[in-house]
């Protein structure tokens, strides 16, 4: 069970950055073959974000209901406090994603690492209303389940996995490793990468909502930099676009022969 959350009383402010607007023009319209890649970088400052209580119990009780849900029947749904279930739900492990992770990348457990259940609360908080505003409002994030927001466990394999995606951007003018050095350096200037937790947020497939905001778009893959002592978030996100379907082209074998098949019968 989801909850619509209403985050139009949360303001998160983007942050204007001249080294940021540079690799996003050169991150831009990488051909594919039959896709072509796009990737974006955006700053957001996390000070002074105005939000009422309403939203951080909203968000407790969907988390809870929905853990609680994956375990047990709805009839025994237990009556206790958000605060005091998700304690319980997180001791026993029950925010933990289902399946393996990859050796570079952990469940988002609600608890683990963090120094203190408001803090982890307002980590996935923080990272919601990152999506909604770089889409502009037009979807709603915090309907997405839980478990498809991981933490990254080091630099190190963030670092081997969006290396793997920018080396598609490499060119005559600038080769991959330069591309590479000029990434990292922008990046640490902006977020200091050192002090940062690493999270994305990888949509299952037949279920990524930018889907349903570009119908061209056949996946997206989100990384997000938090810096807690600068309080500063840095969102990486790419997504493929089909060629064909961005130039409005349709197969339609189907439809020429049932013309044919139609004419025919007409002989």
């Amino acid at each position: 069970i989801f909850f619509r959350l209403f985050l139009d009383r949360t303001i998160m402010k983007f942050l204007q950055c001249a080294n940021l607007t540079y690799l996003n023009s050169i991150l831009d319209g990488a051909d594919s073959g039959d896709c072509i890649i796009n990737a974006k970088l955006e700053a957001y400052s996390c000070k002074s974000i105005k939000t009422d209580k309403r939203l951080s119990s909203q968000i407790e009780r969907r988390l809870v209901e929905e853990a609680a849900f994956a375990r047990y029947s709805p009839d025994l749904l237990p009556c206790e406090s958000p605060s005091d279930m998700i304690q319980n739900l997180a001791l026993d492990g029950s925010f933990d994603s289902v399946g393996e992770p990859s050796p570079s990348r952990g469940s988002f457990s609600l608890l683990s690492g963090l120094p203190t259940k408001d803090n982890c609360l307002q980590t996935y908080k923080f990272l919601i209303l990152c999506l909604n505003h770089c889409y502009n409002q037009e979807f709603d994030f915090s309907c997405i389940p839980h478990t498809e927001m991981h933490q990254e466990e080091s630099l190190c394999g963030m670092k081997s996995t969006l290396n793997s995606i920018i080396e598609k951007f490499s060119s005559p003018t600038m080769t991959f490793l330069e591309l590479e050095e000029e990434f990292w350096n922008v990046l640490n200037d902006v977020v200091s990468i050192a002090e940062c937790e690493f999270f994305s947020y990888l949509p299952e497939e037949g279920d990524d909502p930018i889907q349903e905001l570009e119908s061209a778009t056949l996946w997206s893959k989100h990384y997000f930099f938090y810096n807690r002592k600068l309080n500063r978030m840095l969102l990486f996100r790419c997504w493929a676009q089909s060629k064909s379907l961005s130039r409005g082209e349709v197969d339609v074998p189907y439809a020429i022969d049932d013309e044919l098949a139609m004419d025919a019968s007409w002989d």
